[in-house]
Formats: C-alpha cells, sequence, structure tokens
C-alpha cells in the first residue's frame, strides 16, 4: 500500500482539498440527521411551527449537501487521472531504462496490459476505495461525536461493534489479494492470444482461417473469466460477512437509544437519529474492511512494476562526434549466463568506411555479435573497442549513436512520414529530404499527396518492404550513424530490392557496413572489403575472413 500512497503524497494538495470538501459533506450528512431527530420531536409534540422550520432546515441542508457532493465527485475523478497518469509515466519510465535482454524478458502485450488494465484495475480497487474509505472514516468520525454527545453508553457499544466489524471480512484478505493477482495475469494471458492473431491477421485470410480469432478469443477468455468469477466470490463473501455483523450491530444501537429513550435520557425522536448514524457508522464500516482488503490486493499488482530491474546509472565516456578507428575484436568471447560460449576467442578488425558481409550457417554467433556490436547484450570477455575505446568503458547511448542496427523488418510506427523519422525530435525539413535522399526514398515520398506529411499506415502497412528498408535507413542518417549493422535486413526483398537497398549502403563512402546475409549475390560480392565467416563454436574450425576481389 505504501507505493500506492506515493501518488496521493505525490497529488497532496489537490487530495487535500479532496479531505476538506469530504470532511463538509460528511458533516451536512450528520447534521441533515440530526434535523430529522427535531422533525420528529416537534410531530410527537404536535408542534407545526417547529416542524415546519426544522423541516426548512433540512432541506436547505441537502441542497448543500448536493453541492459539496457534485464538487467531490469531480475533484476525485481529476486526481485519479492524475495518479493514473503519473503511474502510466513511471512504468513507462521503468520500461525505456530497461536493458535489451530486461525489456525482453516479457512480451510488449504484457508491457500494454500494464499500461491498460492493471491500471484500470489499480483505479477501481485501489483509488477509488482509498477515497471511499476516506469518507467511510469522516462519516464515522462525525457520527462517533455525535453519539458521544448524545450518550456514552451508545459510544462505546459503537466501539465495540466495530472492532468486530473491522476483523470479521479480514478473514479473506489473503485469499482477495490471489484472486487479483490471478486476475491480472489472466487478462495479459488473453491480451497476448488475442494480440497474435489479430497481427497474424493476413496470413489467416491467405491461408482461410480467419476463424482462428474467433477462436482464439473464445478459448482465451474463458480462463479470465474464471479468475474474475472466483474474484466476485471472494469478494461477495467479505461483503456477507460485513452485513451480518452490521446489522447485528445497528439493531444492538437502536435497542440500546430505546432503553434511554424510556427511562427520559434522550428524547424519543433521537432514536431515528442514532439509527441512521449506526447506519452509517457500521455500514460504511461493514465496506470499509473488505474495502482495506481490495486496496491491499493491489499490492501484488505494484509488485510487477518493482520488481523490473533498475539497470545502475550509466556514466560510460562518450565518443567523438566523427570517429577515427573502427571495430576491433580481440579475443571475444559472449556467452548467455552459464551456458556454453556463443562466440569464442574471435579476433577481428572492421575498418572504418569498410564493407563487410558477415556469414556462416544458423547458430555460429551473427545475430550475437550485431547485438554486441549495437549496444543491445554488455557481458563479453576479451577486448572490444570502438573508435579504440572498449566498449565495457563506453556509455551504451553513446554507442547506439553512431550504431544503427537493422533488422529484416524494421519497425515502423503509425502515423507520418515526418514522425517517423523525427521520432518527436526537431528536425528542418532540408534535413529530412537529405536523409530520404541518402537513403533513395524522396523521390518517392515526395510523390505522395502530403509527402513527408503523408501517412504510413498502421505499422507501415501502406509501404512496400523495400520502402520500409529505406524510410529506416533514413532515420539513421538523419542522426548521422556511421556504422550500419544489417541482420539478414533484405531477406524478405526480391533479387532487384536488395540490391538497390545493399548498393546504396555499400556506394556511401561514410559508411561503415556490416551485413549479415545468406543470399550474398555476386554484384555485392565485388564491392565488399571482406567476407567473414563464422562457424559455431563447437564445430572447433575457425572463423575465416575472405578479401572481396573485383
Amino acid at each position: 500500500m505504501a507505493i500506492m500512497f506515493h501518488y496521493f503524497k505525490k497529488f497532496w494538495f489537490s487530495n487535500l482539498l479532496y479531505v476538506f470538501f469530504a470532511a463538509v459533506e460528511s458533516g451536512l450528512t450528520i447534521i441533515s440527521a440530526l434535523l430529522a431527530a427535531a422533525e420528529i420531536d416537534a410531530l410527537i409534540k404536535f408542534n407545526f411551527n417547529d416542524f415546519l422550520k426544522w423541516t426548512l432546515w433540512d432541506i436547505a441542508t441537502f441542497a448543500v449537501l448536493l453541492v459539496a457532493d457534485y464538487i467531490n465527485g469531480v475533484q476525485r475523478a481529476k486526481i485519479m487521472q492524475k495518479m493514473d497518469s503519473a503511474l502510466r509515466l513511471d512504468i513507462g519510465e521503468k520500461l525505456s531504462r530497461l536493458r535489451y535482454d530486461q525489456y525482453h524478458a516479457h512480451q510488449a502485450s504484457d508491457y500494454s496490459s500494464w499500461l491498460s488494465n492493471d491500471v484500470n484495475q489499480i483505479e477501481t480497487q485501489g483509488f477509488t476505495n482509498v477515497y471511499n474509505m476516506l469518507d467511510s472514516i469522516l462519516t464515522a468520525i462525525f457520527s462517533m461525536i455525535t453519539l458521544i454527545a448524545l450518550h456514552w453508553t451508545l459510544a462505546i457499544a459503537t466501539l465495540g461493534f466495530s472492532a468486530l466489524m473491522i476483523a470479521v471480512p479480514l478473514l479473506v484478505q489473503k485469499k482477495m489479494a490471489q484472486t487479483s493477482m490471478a486476475v491480472t495475469e489472466k487478462n495479459a494471458a488473453f491480451l497476448q492470444k488475442v494480440n497474435d492473431h489479430l497481427n497474424g491477421f493476413d496470413t489467416l485470410l491467405a491461408l482461410n482461417h480467419r476463424e482462428r480469432l474467433v477462436q482464439a478469443i473464445k478459448h482465451g477468455q474463458q480462463p479470465l473469466a474464471t479468475a474474475k468469477v472466483k474474484q466476485a466470490k471472494v469478494q461477495v463473501i467479505a461483503g456477507v460477512l460485513g452485513n451480518i455483523t452490521n446489522i447485528t450491530a445497528q439493531s444492538g444501537i437502536i435497542f440500546i437509544t430505546g432503553i434511554l429513550a424510556l427511562r427520559k435520557i434522550v428524547p424519543v425522536g433521537i432514536i431515528i437519529s442514532t439509527g441512521n448514524l449506526a447506519f452509517r457508522v457500521f455500514g460504511t464500516l461493514a465496506s470499509l474492511a473488505s474495502m482495506i482488503a481490495m486496496v491491499r490486493g493491489t499490492n501484488a499488482i505494484f509488485s510487477k512494476y518493482n520488481s523490473l530491474p533498475v539497470p545502475p546509472k550509466q556514466d560510460g565516456a562518450a565518443l567523438d562526434a566523427q570517429l577515427h578507428s573502427g571495430l576491433v575484436l580481440a579475443h571475444l568471447t559472449v556467452a548467455y549466463d552459464d551456458h556454453a560460449p556463443i562466440i569464442q576467442d574471435m579476433q577481428q578488425q572492421f575498418k572504418l568506411g569498410g564493407k563487410y558481409a558477415i556469414v556462416g550457417p544458423s547458430g555460429s554467433g551473427k545475430s550475437t555479435l550485431f547485438n554486441l556490436l549495437a549496444g543491445k547484450l554488455t557481458n563479453y570477455s576479451g577486448s572490444l573497442t570502438l573508435n579504440g575505446q572498449e566498449y565495457h568503458d563506453l556509455n551504451t547511448t553513446a554507442i547506439r549513436d553512431q550504431v544503427m542496427y537493422l533488422d529484416q523488418i524494421p519497425y515502423i510506427f503509425s502515423g507520418t512520414v515526418r514522425d517517423n523519422l523525427t521520432l518527436g525530435d526537431d528536425y528542418p525539413d532540408a534535413a529530412l529530404i537529405d536523409a530520404l535522399k541518402r537513403a533513395d526514398l524522396w523521390d518517392q515520398v515526395q510523390a505522395l499527396p502530403d509527402g513527408l506529411d503523408n501517412s504510413v499506415g498502421e505499422n507501415g502497412r501502406t509501404f512496400s518492404g523495400g520502402q520500409r528498408q529505406r524510410l529506416a535507413l533514413a532515420r539513421g542518417f538523419l542522426r548521422h550513424k556511421q556504422i550500419i549493422l544489417m541482420d539478414e535486413g533484405t531477406a524478405s526483398l526480391d533479387k532487384d530490392q536488395a540490391l538497390k537497398i545493399e548498393e546504396t549502403l555499400l556506394t556511401d563512402p561514410k559508411l561503415t557496413v556490416l551485413m549479415i546475409t545468406h543470399q550474398l549475390y555476386p554484384e555485392i560480392q565485388k564491392q565488399l572489403t571482406a567476407v567473414v565467416t563464422m562457424n559455431p563454436v563447437h564445430t572447433n574450425m575457425e572463423n575465416t575472413i575472405t578479401l572481396a576481389t573485383a
């Protein structure tokens, strides 16, 4: 709960205003109950003037109460949206700082579920119930003060019944937390299953298997529905336990008030007020216990966010804007955790401006090498330097400022050409056009109806595979990246498109290019500095270097 209350503290002034208006609302509620008692007493005495007076005061109080209730409702909605936004930003901040391997410990659909379903659940089960508890506590305090003022026996009886009502529903607290966690996990699993089929719609359409989308929804939602029913059962049990103790306590207070009235210690009409006050105290306390359990149930959700690793602050060295030397690998060894090395004792030099093809069978460590060179992986032994500086000593942000990783299907964001180039940064049109020209894409963009501001469709659907590759290249050119790592970047393209993109890179003297390929065309090979053949470690075959010949 301490984590959740961090957000209440963050917006302390807005919450303080809410407390003030909630106190006003609770006070007016008690005054209205006492005015009702005065009306009953006036009727018992057949005093029309007093009855009319107290009725008018009651109506006026109720009108003010409605205004306070409106103000409080709007204030609560505004604060909760602020806290929801702050929570999402905090989750996003943690995600943005994760290393490559840490981020990919979960599916992207899991993270979207955290930002949507989980935040909504925290709002309804956590934030909302905290405000409801605050309202209940304020009402209980004002009611207790009034009961004490009426007679001390009422206060003592109320305290005794209150303790009982708080304790009983807490019996299901642990079960509440378990069911909340189950709902959150089933939600994430459902989204992952559905997203998988939604993303594969084109494939399902081509194979005439679109009904699998419906089946995925049908089978995926059943575990979620079961988890929600189990959660509802626990919540109902907590509510039933609270209601049983509530009825018992309320009847007890009315009985005590009746005895006091018979002894002429309190007016007869006050039995209406004590019954009303008892209802408010015990009714709210009955729900208070279950609300506490529900709020604590959100701890399981918050624990997911807190379990995210926090990478240490990077204080590594920067790189010069203009590189003077390339990549040098000396006795480089890379292994995942305690497994056998993927790359072992590799010796290689990639000179600035050089153009290299990396070939070899699957499992030889080609993609691992690229992930290391791109700064995605950081664990290695031996030496790996760029511009004469050891990778371990460099800030990974500085590495990515110089190195661009281009995979087979680069990700294109929904939006415009400009959006995909700038990614929210500020660049003049001239810089965008220059980057597109270097990527050999400007003529095609210029021909679009809205040019730079033309939509690329959802995930770039309106662009061909080759155009997406060139758009991704233009992103790198715009940021003056000098080293391009292309991991089978043209594997999904036809020969003509593949040759055009590869020649765009190989003929640019400013670029150092490393390209993993399983299809090395003769037209490309003759333009290379060298071809590096990597072999799996377990074969005990050394890597080989073949210098390209024209």
